[in-house]
């Protein structure tokens, strides 16, 4: 799973912040007044983290982008987690060039199981669609 092209549209009321993971684009919306920095590819390594275990691909972040170093020290125990819930999931690397330094700023993210099954309905859709074509 490769994880690139993050980008950011202002829109009316929010702003978009945007990247592919593979061939699919994934998005999030926030508030005007939300800071985003587009170096930075969590978020969408969090959101990339289940799927990838569930098809047992390791996932790749563009070497233009970081990852949080926090995030990425926390990956093994969060995929054990991840297993003990559900042993179909398959533990994966992750691949990233750059992280991101340790700051006073840093935030922490919490991982919700109601959050595991929203993947997987996505795959299922996913699959459904491309059969019938």
């Amino acid at each position: 799973m490769q994880i690139s092209d993050l980008s950011c549209q202002d829109q009316r009321h929010s702003k978009i912040v945007s990247a592919k993971i593979d061939n699919n684009t994934l998005w999030f919306r926030f508030q005007h007044d939300i800071d985003t920095d587009l170096s930075d590819a969590s978020a969408f390594l969090v959101a990339a983290l289940v799927p990838a275990m569930l098809l047992g691909e390791d996932i790749y972040v563009d070497e233009k982008y970081t990852v949080s170093s926090r995030l990425l020290d926390s990956l093994p125990h969060i995929q054990e987690v991840y297993k003990n819930w559900n042993p179909i999931f398959k533990p994966v690397k992750v691949i990233s060039k750059r992280k991101v330094l340790k700051s006073e700023n840093s935030q922490v993210a919490c991982f919700f199981l109601e959050a595991l099954m929203q993947p997987i309905h996505y795959l299922r859709t996913l699959k459904k669609l491309t059969e019938s074509y």
